[in-house]
């Protein structure tokens, strides 16, 4: 497999994973690949074209435990009620943390710190 090869299979990997992670986080991840892939399109090599700086992030996912059986047995309204509150309990130490919520699902939040928010 051809290095361009293998950077489209990642970004198709990638953008298979958006309804997951969210728009924020892929489009981040994706920013790099696209790089590599442009510079091979000029002919240059791709490894040498990456600017900027390199991160580490930390990846945060949160569910509620037992939730789906609770929503089960609750009113859709008060079960609404009840993860408002839980969300803003759980998005509080993320953002005083300095974290980016990038996407709340269902009874889930997904968070990250590290990344650039821009």
């Amino acid at each position: 497999m051809t290095e361009r090869e293998e950077l489209e299979k990642a970004m198709a990997a990638l953008d298979q994973q958006r309804s997951m992670l969210g728009d924020a986080a892929v489009e981040a991840a994706l920013a790099g690949l696209q790089q590599k892939l442009s510079a091979l399109e000029k002919g240059e090599p791709a490894s040498q074209t990456l600017t900027g700086e390199r991160r580490i992030v930390t990846v945060l996912f949160c569910d509620v435990k037992g939730s789906t059986a609770m929503a089960e047995r609750l009113d859709p309204e008060d079960w609404a009620g009840i993860m408002k509150r839980a969300f803003a309990y759980l998005i509080e130490p993320v953002t005083r943390h300095e974290g980016t919520v990038v996407r709340l699902m269902g009874d889930a939040i997904l968070a990250l710190f590290g990344a650039p928010t821009t």
